[in-house]
């Protein structure tokens, strides 16, 4: 075995954090490992200082993750989880059985359940809470990076039309958007998206008419490219048709040499069998002499 693979093994490091640690891609770690590239001798030392370190170095890292969990998960359930509620208005979350949905709990109840007794909370919970409101609240903060179009205010009639019979989650899939990246493109809180998607509860006029105007762009632009697709499309079936074509042409080549091939072997079999004819008409005419003779 490798030095290098059985020292990294050894102390229960992965690959990615050495090549990491090295400051080299994944790609020639492993070749180093597999003797296919010499460590630079640069990197020796500073291996085995990463290797001298073992794993403590990543369960000082895994432990300063916690506590930031740990103290952020404090802040947000203390003086009667002010804070949280306050998290959970800011995405129009109106209740702990909403926010277990959101965050996928099976039990619509658990986060009650952990809220009300916040000392034995699992750290799993902690994180998974941490993650869904850090997550959501960098989209918001991101920039939108296509420049809005703008809208005219349609009628509230027209809005709620619109929201009533357009099927907004079929046309996610059909067009292999989800949930979350819409919401990001849109500026609109994630969770904004996924109430109107399932009409968990009804949303503004302001918010129709942001799904609403977003569609009709999305499909405008589609239209926009739909010649230019059908042009492309077309070409590609002219110049698959010409292949297909030269290809049977050749196909039809190598048959009509085998034909000729075979028809030369079947007229030089068929000699064959006249040379073998003649001599066994000549070996029966002796045998004929012979019989006569005696």
């Amino acid at each position: 075995m490798n030095i290098y693979r059985q020292k990294r093994i050894n102390k229960g490091l992965g690959i990615s954090y050495i090549a990491e640690k090295l400051g080299i891609t994944y790609t020639q770690y492993v070749d180093i490992e597999k003797g296919e590239r010499k460590m630079p001798s640069r990197l020796i030392d500073k291996f085995n200082e990463i290797i001298n370190k073992g794993n403590n170095e990543l369960k000082i890292e895994k432990m300063d993750k916690e506590k930031e969990i740990n103290d952020w998960f404090e802040e947000v359930t203390s003086n009667n989880c002010i804070e949280l509620k306050r998290l959970m208005a800011n995405f129009n979350i109106d209740s702990y059985r909403q926010l277990s949905k959101l965050l996928e709990y099976n039990n619509s109840s658990t986060i009650s359940i952990y809220i009300n007794n916040i000392r034995n909370a699992p750290f799993s919970f902690k994180s998974r809470l941490y993650l869904f409101f850090k997550d959501e609240l960098n989209i918001q903060k991101k920039k939108q990076k296509v420049k809005k179009a703008k809208t005219i205010q349609p009628r509230r009639e027209d809005l709620l039309d619109f929201y009533n019979n357009f099927d907004f989650k079929k046309w996610l899939e059909d067009n292999n958007i989800s949930i979350k990246h819409f919401a990001s493109q849109v500026n609109i809180p994630a969770t904004t998206a996924y109430y109107f998607v399932n009409h968990v509860s009804n949303p503004t006029d302001r918010t129709i008419a942001i799904f609403k105007n977003a569609i009709e762009n999305y499909k405008g632009a589609q239209d926009k490219t739909s010649n230019l697709s059908k042009k492309v499309v077309a070409q590609t079936d002219e110049s698959f048709k010409n292949k297909l074509i030269e290809k049977y042409n050749n196909k039809i080549d190598n048959i009509e040499k085998e034909v000729v091939e075979v028809t030369e072997k079947i007229a030089t079999l068929q000699d064959k069998l006249k040379e073998i004819n003649e001599k066994k008409n000549i070996y029966q005419e002796i045998i004929a002499e012979l019989e006569g003779e005696f």
